[in-house]
């Protein structure tokens, strides 16, 4: 597959950039008025190819890990590649290195995947990934078609990375508690335990090391259900806040030490295809010709 360079849509508010070729990602989003950056945008296209998840906000189905990339749905063996060898998982999916197509109108960019049965993932399935840019607010609107004769497990996360340098704070609407993940396959054992993120905003630098936590995305006292993050430099604060939709977070921040946040929304918990009879792992499934949209918005304000 040929790479190409990033691809850049400029509209009165904001300044975007994205990376079609890998994994459907807007790898940059830039207010223009204040200079804030909202996620986090790689130095050049050969840094972000390396790792093309810890950018922008990649779409993975599906997300996380499958131990082994082994499950079972409707009579049906799915293998999907081993690529996180030390823990024997399929991490991130089957769609990171496919080719979306891209065309943009005055205050929208368009991304369109199409999938064709293969042997690791036996359906036709497209997606339409809409981004639609606002005075102040950016909506992502993420539609799942089953094109295939068969019903087809469903699971879907954004791998969102927000950048945290030392001077930006962040708040984060949890419920005290996240899912345990023990080792070797970092999967759900149905157990749970304090989170260790903090209360209230607390500054880049200052993260938890080595977070890898799984929390059901519930509302704070105050109905929000997001991320928000203070830019004192710039005099903004932004949200990214995700649709209903959406069931679990994953918060991940590699070694704590990197500045930056991902903050995933899922549709269900992780390794959810092995947990397909529990009500509130998320699993879910599209008939032939279904669809499932989700949507998520990254909103700001000035002056604050």
């Amino acid at each position: 597959m040929k790479e190409t360079a990033g691809i850049s849509l400029e509209t009165a508010s904001w300044l975007a950039g994205f990376h079609p070729e890998r994994a459907g990602n807007m790898t940059r989003l830039c207010h223009k008025a204040s200079g804030t950056e909202l996620v986090r945008t790689p130095p050049d296209d050969e840094t972000y190819l390396k790792q093309p998840e810890i950018w922008g906000v990649p779409v993975l189905f599906p997300p996380n890990r499958t131990p082994y990339g082994k499950f079972r749905f409707r009579g049906r063996e799915y293998a999907m590649p081993v690529n996180e060898i030390a823990r024997s998982n399929n991490l991130h999916g089957i769609i990171m290195d496919l080719p979306w197509q891209c065309k943009f109108q005055t205050d929208q960019a368009e991304l369109t995947l199409r999938h064709a049965s293969r042997a690791l993932w036996q359906h036709d399935f497209s997606m339409k990934l809409n981004y639609d840019f606002g005075e102040s607010i950016v909506r992502q609107t993420l539609c799942v078609t089953n094109e295939s004769r068969d019903d087809m497990p469903f699971f879907v996360g954004f791998h969102t990375a927000l950048p945290m340098p030392p001077d930006r704070s962040l708040r984060f609407a949890h419920p005290g508690w996240c899912i345990s993940l023990p080792p070797p396959f970092l999967v759900p054992d149905g157990t749970t335990r304090p989170s260790t993120l903090p209360d209230g905003f607390f500054p880049g630098g200052t993260m938890p090391e080595k977070l890898n936590e799984l929390l059901p995305i519930v509302p704070d006292k105050n109905g929000f259900r997001g991320v928000e993050v203070d830019c004192p430099a710039q005099h903004t604060r932004y949200r990214y806040t995700p649709g209903k939709e959406w069931k679990y977070w994953m918060c991940w921040n590699a070694d704590g030490k990197k500045d930056f946040f991902c903050a995933e929304p899922m549709s269900g918990i992780v390794d959810c295809f092995h947990h397909q009879e529990k009500s509130d792992s998320g699993f879910d499934f599209l008939k032939p010709g279904e669809s499932r949209v989700l949507t998520a918005e990254f909103s700001i304000q000035t002056d604050f």
